[in-house]
């Protein structure tokens, strides 16, 4: 079975609390590969692209143009 493409949107508190340990053993076990993190704040983004290098890192979803991304997980707050 090929992993499924995940772009994590919204980098912040929840994502690197709880999303991201998720994903990172999810990952680990050839399930899902993370292709995308998307979040205005660079130092969100520079977090999390500690977890996973591979990933393209975007300010924003207009610049989201990595390989078809199968799944989205949406953490970014409800103003947003």
């Amino acid at each position: 079975m090929k992993p499924a493409n995940i772009a994590l949107i919204g980098c912040g508190a929840v994502s690197q609390l709880y999303y991201a340990p998720a994903l990172q053993e999810l990952e680990k076990n050839h399930l899902l590969a993370v292709k995308a993190l998307v979040d205005p704040n660079p130092d969100s983004l520079s977090h999390l692209q500690k977890h996973f290098p591979h990933a393209a890192c975007l300010p924003n979803l207009a610049e989201l143009s990595v390989p078809p991304i199968d799944l989205a997980v949406v953490a970014s707050p409800p103003q947003f």
